[in-house]
């Protein structure tokens, strides 16, 4: 159990790999194994109210018939006889997560000897969370793999000729989807269909929509499950993909049936395709099940597909919603893959409305046009963050205010997903000079630097500069090669086609 190893923890993982089923498990334990009381919140339920963290926990206590004077609360609270599993800190509107995070620290402030435990998809600005402990879901190992394949109620001779190719070379080949437990379940589905495993998570994600749109229940003598609709898999597509937009507009999770059936009324009139609401959600919670019921509440099956469809939809829509959506979204940069979906969907309309512009405007704040100065790293260290770290061989930065966070989620967005154009294997971490943490380093305490008391000549912000790691000149020069290197590949495409075209 974790409260033998600290009081507060941030747990985190990708879409898929359990967080959730992971904090519900640790929940039933709670009652089963400890005299805690567990109080679990589903974060993105605070989207749909105006008050606070501990407004969510009374309202979730009531709920569940706790209905006390809350000076009896207060009391239990101060003893600490409660763990607090605060779930999906990721889908808390932007515009509400300052709120939240500082509700967070309050709470761990005010009732020191309750247990906290947060469920996020990863983020940086967990390392400045001083009092938690940042923990990671492990990925899924070959026979964990397995073993999870053999629970999952599915034709016997598929799961085995799955598992069989798991323990070749299939799961090596493709770790970072088969690792994942959600995805592997997914393959699953795919793989009595086709054994090929695409590359591209676009891809598995169109594999796996069609699956479900065509699927048979295997494990039930192929029993097909009939649907109330007559619709063609592409306009189906079309309008779940106009359906996920709008919750994702709304960073809706879940939805009452009302709220469900309008925006698949609005659906209908985006898309122009004629069909009865009501049949539409019928099949989409009973044949495709993209959607599920969740008690009084419907939900996607998994958020994931909410962005997958999300993607869809802004890539076939017209230039100025593409451009409008793509500005809107990019806030969210960090927390999901809509965009990545985008990059592998269409890398050419992304880099042209989307990252060549941004990269353009970055440059432009910093100063750099064609080769990186200090001047224009330290313009570039103010605009991402706000303090930098030194902790036990490792450099962390933290940032304090949103448009900061933008700018630095951007630059890892663009390195990780574009560095493969001038070669870029990753940031290593070693290869930050030996000198630098001896220099800087203390045995007892992690020193802390506020870039806003910092000067462009002072000593730190020159070792920084000179170095090789994410926190140094080298960060600039990658952006500078990429943005040239992405530039080259649209001349030659152009100049391609301009070919082809006028022989």
């Amino acid at each position: 159990m974790l409260k033998d190893y600290g009081d507060y923890f941030v747990v985190t993982g990708t879409a898929g790999c359990g967080k959730s089923i992971l904090m519900k498990h640790m929940l039933v334990n709670t009652l089963k194994s400890t005299d805690y009381v567990p109080i679990f919140i589903e974060l993105r339920d605070i989207n749909k109210i105006s008050g606070s963290l501990m407004d969510l926990t009374k309202a979730s206590l009531l709920t569940y018939g706790l209905d006390l004077d809350y000076e009896y609360f207060e009391k239990a609270f101060e003893e600490g006889h409660f763990i607090f599993f605060l779930d999906g800190y990721d889908e808390i509107d932007n515009n509400k997560r300052d709120l939240i995070r500082n509700n967070i620290f309050e709470l761990v402030k005010q009732y020191p000897k309750c247990k906290t435990i947060v469920s996020s998809r990863p983020d940086g600005e967990f390392a400045g969370w001083k009092d938690f402990k940042v923990l990671t879901v492990n990925n899924l190992e070959v026979e964990e793999a397995i073993e999870l394949i053999s629970k999952l109620p599915y034709d016997e001779d598929i799961k085995k000729k799955f598992s069989d190719d798991l323990k070749s070379e299939l799961f090596q080949k493709h770790h970072s989807f088969l690792s994942n437990p959600l995805l592997l379940s997914i393959m699953l589905l795919t793989y009595g269909q086709s054994a090929n495993i695409p590359n591209k998570l676009s891809v598995f994600y169109n594999q796996a929509y069609e699956a479900l749109f065509q699927r048979h229940d295997t494990y039930k003598g192929g029993f097909q499950r009939d649907r109330l609709l007559k619709m063609d898999i592409q306009d189906y597509c079309r309008v779940f993909s106009a359906f996920s937009v709008q919750t994702y507009d709304k960073r809706e999770f879940q939805f009452s049936r009302i709220d469900a059936l309008n925006h698949l009324s609005v659906a209908k009139k985006i898309t122009n395709i004629d069909f009865k609401p009501e049949l539409y959600l019928n099949d989409s919670l009973k044949s495709s099940c993209l959607l599920i019921e969740d008690g009084l509440f419907i939900t996607f099956s998994h958020r994931s597909f909410q962005e997958y469809f999300t993607a869809r939809f802004i890539n076939e829509a017209d230039v100025k919603t593409k451009k409008a959506l793509l500005d809107k979204y990019s806030q969210n940069l960090r927390f999901d893959n809509v965009f990545t979906l985008l990059l592998e969907m269409n890398p050419e309309i992304m880099e042209k409305l989307f990252i060549l512009p941004m990269l353009s405007k970055f440059f432009k704040m910093i100063g750099l046009k064609n080769k990186v100065g200090l001047e224009h790293f330290y313009k570039y260290m103010n605009l991402c963050f706000s303090i930098i770290t030194v902790e036990k061989d490792n450099l962390l930065g933290r940032h304090h205010a949103e448009g900061k966070s933008s700018y630095t989620n951007f630059v890892f967005f663009v390195i990780n997903n574009c560095g493969h154009h001038v070669g870029w294997k990753g940031f290593d971490g070693s290869k930050i000079k030996v000198d630098f943490f001896k220099k800087y380093q203390k045995e007892k305490s992690f020193p802390e630097f506020k870039l806003s008391e910092l000067s462009e000549n002072s000593e730190f912000i020159k070792d920084l500069y000179n170095n090789a790691y994410y926190f140094s000149k080298k960060t600039l020069e990658l952006l500078l090669n990429i943005n040239k290197a992405i530039l080259e590949k649209h001349k030659n495409f152009k100049n391609s086609i301009e070919e082809i075209l006028l022989k």
